[in-house]
């Protein structure tokens, strides 16, 4: 059952973690396994989903810089984003392109809110 599985995620274009497999394995009827990759491919590709939201409005946010301001400055926000995924992170740097009136203001606010969320690499896409 495990080989027909990993085939079937292959297949699917699925990428398996061990627990997955673990959970597969101990699956006796092929239905349940088919059930289980339907269930798990919508779950990735909503996380997909979010995923790309999240890169989107990171370099939304680093154009809107570049309009208000000036290339250096996006480039700078771009890099201090560039792994942030937490909604609530990405709301306050929108907040505070908004309201700042100099690159080095905004900089500065973007940094604090980062840092006021823990560094801003959460899940809070969801």
């Amino acid at each position: 059952m495990l080989s027909w599985a990993g085939w079937r995620a292959r297949q699917a274009g699925l990428t398996i973690e061990a627990e997955d497999m673990a959970q597969v394995n101990r699956m006796e009827n092929p239905d349940d396994v088919e059930a289980f990759y339907r269930t798990r491919a919508e779950i990735w590709e909503e996380e997909r989903r979010a995923e790309g939201r999240i890169a989107g409005q990171r370099e939304s946010l680093r154009r809107h810089a570049a309009m208000k301001f000036d290339a250096e400055t996006a480039d700078r926000l771009g890099a201090l984003l560039e792994t942030v995924t937490d909604q609530e992170v990405l709301d306050g740097v929108l907040a505070a392109l908004l309201e700042c009136d100099t690159p080095p203001e905004l900089l500065a606010r973007a940094a604090e809110v980062r840092r006021r969320t823990n560094g801003g690499g959460g899940s809070g896409a969801g």
